[in-house]
């Protein structure tokens, strides 16, 4: 038992690493605004850049960290036997919900950002706006 655990500790600390790890490098791989090329006054041209991919991996990494963690604690919601409430299941229930709560935010953020980063080709400004 205590093998398991330290296996799937180990397993989901890298993920999370990796996790984090990757999108500071999506971070810091972003377009600057010093890299749009202005073809006109009113066409400029995004150059590609790793963000996307690197925002893509570590959304990857979050998910299956999560997959790993529900896999090897067991679902709590679908016991084959009732559960009788007492402190340490509500605490587990608790922090079960946060757990699933923070995952989706943070792999929602973090596709967001991919591809908000994958701007690429030309874009026109009329009016003053693009």
């Amino acid at each position: 038992m205590k093998r398991k655990v330290l296996l799937v500790s180990c397993v989901v600390g890298f993920l999370g690493l990796l996790s984090a790890a990757t999108s500071f490098g999506a971070e810091a791989t972003r377009i600057k605004r010093s890299q749009v090329q202005f073809v006109t006054p009113n066409q400029c041209i995004y150059p590609r850049t790793p963000a996307l991919p690197l925002g893509l991996t570590a959304a990857l990494a979050l998910m299956v960290s999560q997959i790993v963690i529900n896999v090897a604690a067991g679902c709590i919601c679908c016991r084959k036997f009732p559960q009788i409430p007492d402190s340490s299941w509500k605490v587990a229930l608790i922090s079960f919900s946060l757990s699933w709560f923070t995952f989706v935010i943070a792999f929602l953020l973090l596709l967001t950002a991919a591809a908000l980063n994958d701007q690429h080709g030309e874009e026109s400004i009329y009016f003053g706006n693009y």
